[in-house]
């Protein structure tokens, strides 16, 4: 009897192998080599509150399995889509954050004259 976990991982597979190219030992090297997201370290992703698996970040522009750039939980990846994939834009909004903790809020830095 096939279980539903294993029924998910086995249409996962088909998906991935359909969209990347992959053969069965890259799709498993992928997934046994990025065991956590590269960027928060997550481990798992939270999608509408349930477990889920980590998602294969890739470039748009490439096709193929040298598109695939590695594995991110789905909130990582969704920040990095919001940036349009721009890392001008991600340092931005690092530098902004950083203001804040650095200066607090707009009403507590000193006005610019």
């Amino acid at each position: 009897m096939v279980t539903k976990v294993r029924r998910q991982a086995v249409e996962h597979l088909y998906d991935m192998k359909a969209k990347f190219g992959l053969t069965n030992e890259q799709y498993v090297r992928l997934y046994n080599k990025d065991t956590r997201c590269w960027i928060c370290g997550a481990e798992k992703s939270i999608v509408a509150g349930k477990p889920s698996r980590l998602v294969i970040d890739h470039d748009h522009e490439k096709t193929g399995p040298e598109s695939i750039r590695g594995v991110l939980c789905h909130y990582c990846n969704m920040a990095i889509g919001l940036a349009e994939d721009n890392p001008a834009m991600l340092r931005r909004m690092a530098d902004y954050l950083e203001l804040y903790l650095a200066e607090g809020g707009p009403l507590d830095r000193p006005l610019e004259t």
